[in-house]
């Protein structure tokens, strides 16, 4: 009969380890080197789990007889609010989102008891992977506290001590918008480049085009279909908001070409084809449209970094552009062109409630800005002497 599998033992070559989870080695548990031999490591390993375990139950220990959940572990958690309404009635690509987020939660915590997690250890997680992944470090807060949240109002946790960790700030400086010579050269080379099989990533520069202009979020720019163009003009309703907004794209005359480029383009890559797609964005190399019934945007993405990795062989800034930088630079643009705040959320699609809060995310301080400023300045100053 085959030994049975015991917590944390690992075997490495022709040795053994106990090697506790991340969350065990946030409370001060260390990898233990075991030998070479298999009975004498095993035990070892049992001594050791159960250290563990009656270190768990002390720390349950001191919570207070009358607070309720002190055995419920986060993985318990997560799945009691996976199994809640409001989860149940987030979007698709928004529950892969969090799913993906829990994971990464559980790996680190999933068999920790709820109430045994502080702030002190919360905020020592965070920053452990903040050094490594900034952005991820963030979004794995974020979900955390919502769990936790749950928690609190399931009556398992007094407070939420995720709550009081303030996320890092993620420092990208002008990395987070496009300039008009990468918008041109990005375009360019998803004219000109060729995929394996003969077939243009035309889609792809359109794609960069409309969005330097609209500033949507990928999906509302990859459901786009072609009745949404009428007359001129580009109407869309926010997948993630509902927000509706009306774009005149025919003001913009080498949009409004592109646009009919792609229309073209898509019957000319269709001509035979039984479907005929009503989708503005065809991807050449499936002759499908590139959004998915629920909502993943993988090919785009690898058709996208395609089109990125050969404009950087010339031209190496733009190396690290991603689309959603795209959203940052229309907003930015609005802002240096002097636009007021109903006008940039008539674009962007944000209440003018949210705007204040949504433009510090979004727009990117620039020189132009500043120079408007003392232009306006200098402008009150000569019509109203002191």
């Amino acid at each position: 009969m085959a030994n049975q599998k015991i917590p944390y033992l690992v075997p490495k070559g022709e040795r053994w380890y106990w090697q506790p989870n991340a969350a065990l080695r946030a409370c001060g548990w260390k990898p233990v080197p075991l030998g070479k031999d298999e009975t004498i490591a095993r035990a070892k390993a049992h001594a050791l789990n159960d250290d563990v375990d009656a270190w768990r139950q002390a720390a349950e220990s001191q919570v207070a007889p009358t607070q309720a959940g002190g055995a419920v572990t986060v993985a318990e958690l997560i799945h009691r609010y996976g199994q809640t309404a409001h989860y149940k009635r987030l979007r698709p690509n928004t529950r892969r989102g969090y799913a993906y987020a829990f994971r990464q939660i559980e790996a680190w915590c999933g068999d920790a008891a709820v109430r045994t997690l502080d702030v002190a250890l919360i905020r020592e997680w965070h920053e452990v992977t903040w050094k490594r992944y900034p952005t991820k470090a963030v979004r794995l807060l974020v979900a955390l506290r919502i769990v936790l949240e749950h928690g609190v109002e399931a009556g398992l946790l007094d407070a939420n001590p995720a709550g009081s960790v303030s996320p890092l700030q993620i420092v990208t400086g002008d990395r987070e918008l496009w300039t008009p010579a990468e918008i041109d050269h990005m375009v360019a080379t998803a004219d000109e480049l060729l995929d394996g099989n003969g077939r243009s990533f035309f889609s792809v520069g359109t794609a960069i085009l409309l969005n330097f202009w609209l500033g949507q979020r990928l999906n509302d720019i990859l459901r786009l279909q072609t009745s949404q163009i009428l007359e001129g003009r580009i109407s869309i309703q926010q997948q993630k908001t509902a927000a509706r907004v009306v774009l005149p794209s025919h003001l913009v005359a080498v949009l409004s070409e592109r646009l009919a480029q792609q229309i073209e383009h898509n019957a000319t890559i269709m001509a035979g084809q039984s479907a005929q797609h009503l989708t503005l964005l065809v991807s050449e190399s499936t002759l499908t449209p590139y959004h998915r019934p629920d909502d993943n945007t993988w090919h785009f993405s690898n058709r996208f970094r395609a089109v990125r990795d050969a404009a950087a062989l010339t031209m190496p800034s733009c190396g690290s552009l991603t689309f959603q930088m795209l959203r940052h630079t229309t907003v930015t643009a609005m802002a240096d062109a002097g636009c007021e705040l109903p006008e940039i959320g008539a674009v962007s699609g944000h209440t003018l409630q949210s705007l204040t809060t949504i433009l510090q995310r979004y727009l990117k301080p620039t020189t132009t800005q500043a120079e408007n400023a003392f232009a306006k300045r200098l402008a009150a100053s000569q019509r109203n002497p002191t």
